[in-house]
């Protein structure tokens, strides 16, 4: 596993072993001022549990006083991560505090997240399904690359106010052939 800092607040985490980035990523997304805690994994049946084996997930908190400019700079950050791994298959996700004040959405449209159609942003700008969501959220997961995509358990994003965002991988149907008949 690879983590590194790309600037301040963006944190990278790259592996061949989902099971463990995915087990990194759910600490990460809970821990305060971008720490990480590192969890030991020596299970071999652990190892690719999804369909998409590869691909690099970016945690982002950004401030809201400069929400636009830091997502923004998420492209940049993009470019160099599918450079230095080869990989088109990225996954941003965090709190990127691009609802209610901080962000526009004429300002969101010009984003160039947004407004690449390769980028699919996974959760709804509003939520009005029932009362709990009545909020615009800031907590976003925005995938790329066609793996990944087809890769994504449709309608398994979730959202919970000030808890963590989520999305299912599809299984491998080997794991599901070997664990589950």
């Amino acid at each position: 596993m690879v983590v590194q800092q790309i600037k301040p607040g963006i944190n990278l985490l790259c592996t061949t072993k989902i099971c463990i980035l995915t087990l990194i990523l759910n600490i990460c997304i809970l821990t305060h001022n971008n720490s990480l805690r590192y969890i030991h994994i020596e299970s071999e049946w652990l190892y690719y549990l999804t369909v998409v084996k590869y691909f690099a997930l970016i945690g982002q908190h950004t401030c809201p006083k400069i929400a636009m400019k830091e997502m923004e700079a998420l492209y940049e950050v993009f470019q160099k991560v599918r450079k230095k791994w080869k990989t088109e298959n990225v996954m941003f996700l965090g709190d990127l505090n691009a609802a209610c004040s901080y962000v526009t959405n004429k300002g969101l449209k010009n984003v160039c997240l947004r407004s690449d159609p390769k980028f699919h942003w996974l959760i709804r700008d509003e939520h009005s399904d029932t009362t709990v969501y009545q909020f615009q959220t800031p907590l976003r997961i925005i995938i790329h690359g066609k793996e990944l995509i087809s890769g994504i358990v449709p309608e398994s994003e979730e959202v919970h106010d000030h808890y963590p965002v989520e999305v299912d991988l599809k299984a491998n149907h080997r794991y599901l052939l070997r664990h589950e008949l």
